[in-house]
């Protein structure tokens, strides 16, 4: 091939283009989102219990920038209800990169017992109280990385783009979800 003038002319402006502009600032329709798919092979949660304190990192081939939601609860039934209910220890919304390192969560039996005779108090008020009947030895763990709420692009339309060993297809979209229970009576 032959380059004339007119041929290099044409490569230069669309090289230029592909660079976007002749700006020596550079491009400035920010980060370029890849279209291949975010895998996540691996999601695992850790933790330990110091007194009452409770150690919880995520492990995870996750992007930094994933968002996630973490929860620590503890069960409860009422009496005349087979159903179970929680109460929170602790709730965040937060993302993959925050959570690499141990964040310690209280999970002192005073602030969970006071928060639910609170709520039972609040119910009572409101003319549906309750007694309870029994309380789980255990507190739950999860951290999700949920459907709706993903920031980069990367994960698609509610993760359609998201692949991997640790991710749940449901019918609503692709989520990854990692769960413990640890033993911890009040």
């Amino acid at each position: 091939m032959k380059f004339t003038p007119h041929l290099i002319l044409a490569l230069s402006t669309l090289l230029i283009a592909a660079c976007g502009g002749g700006d020596s600032t550079g491009p400035t329709a920010g980060p370029v989102m890849s279209t291949d798919s975010v895998i996540c092979d691996t999601f695992e949660l850790s933790t330990n219990i110091q007194g009452s304190l409770l150690g919880l990192s995520l492990n995870t081939d996750l992007p930094d920038d994933t968002v996630i939601s973490v929860t620590v609860d503890r069960s409860y039934w009422k009496q005349g209800d087979s159903e179970e209910h929680s109460r929170r220890y602790f709730e965040q919304e937060s993302t993959v990169g925050e959570w690499r390192g141990t964040h310690e969560i209280n999970i002192a039996a005073e602030g969970w017992t006071r928060d639910l005779k609170d709520f039972q108090e609040r119910m009572a008020n409101a003319a549906v109280g309750f007694e309870v009947a029994r309380i789980s030895d255990d507190i739950d763990i999860s951290i999700i990385a949920p459907v709706n709420m993903q920031t980069n692009a990367a994960f698609g339309d509610r993760n359609k783009n998201l692949n991997g060993k640790a991710v749940t297809i449901m019918s609503y979209g692709r989520l990854v979800r990692g769960d413990t229970q640890l033993a911890y009576p009040l």
